[in-house]
């Protein structure tokens, strides 16, 4: 077994449970611990409720525990976790952190190599994912209430990176909450209450296969606003 510190930089909903991911404060990059008790990894309360029995929040540092790798061709940084409690460090950020942080930016051209809100699962079999978390800087921000094919209500964010413009779904469990008082349309970040400065920095999580595809999903959405 192995104890991590990571920066929690996801929360967020992922087949009945969740999914938290984060950066290494050891510089190993990028880590999505995964659980035991489901075929896709999710995680449930029993496997994230820290010591103080709180949860992991965005942008606190945690210790976890875990074992193996588990990669897979969509999600390479996959490890499944050992059965102990996990641990809050600390609330705030150091110097340190942000500098891991903001060296994990997206440099490339586009999100996991393509412009589209999805990877056919058969393209990333031949070809496995290099990365499937990244930490974005995205502009012109506008969210999305809308029923999905399903009929189930979807929140979504069209937003652009590098001149290019993405429709993504996101699974961010604060901003489902903080969205679920609003009706279907299209919102600007004014209209659902953030001042006109704020910015936003985005974790973008390609997800399992569902329906022979691995879509891009908003995992975390981080508001700040520029000093």
């Amino acid at each position: 077994m192995t104890r991590v510190e990571i920066i929690c930089l996801a929360n967020s909903k992922k087949h009945g449970g969740r999914c938290i991911a984060g950066i290494r404060t050891d510089e190993k990059g990028w880590i999505r611990p995964i659980g035991r008790n489901d075929d896709h990894g999710a995680l449930f309360p029993e496997d994230y409720i820290l010591i103080d029995g709180s949860e992991p929040r965005k942008l606190s540092v945690i210790e976890i525990g875990i074992s193996t790798p588990k990669p897979k061709p969509y999600q390479p940084e996959n490890w499944l976790i050992e059965t102990i409690p996990w641990r809050l460090v600390s609330h705030s950020l150091n110097q340190s952190h942000l500098r891991l942080i903001k060296n994990a930016f997206f440099q490339g051209d586009n999100l996991f190599g393509t412009t589209s809100d999805r990877i056919p699962y058969i393209q990333l079999e031949q070809y496995p994912a290099k990365s499937s978390l990244e930490i974005i800087q995205p502009v012109g921000v506008k969210w999305v209430i809308k029923n999905n094919y399903s009929g189930n209500r979807q929140i979504r964010a069209i937003f652009y990176l590098h001149n290019v413009e993405y429709d993504l779904v996101v699974t961010d469990l604060d901003w489902l909450k903080k969205l679920a008082q609003f009706d279907l349309g299209y919102y600007t970040s004014e209209d659902i209450g953030l001042p006109q400065q704020v910015k936003f920095l985005f974790t973008i999580s390609l997800g399992v296969p569902y329906n022979g595809d691995c879509y891009k999903l908003v995992a975390a959405v981080i508001p700040y606003f520029p000093q």
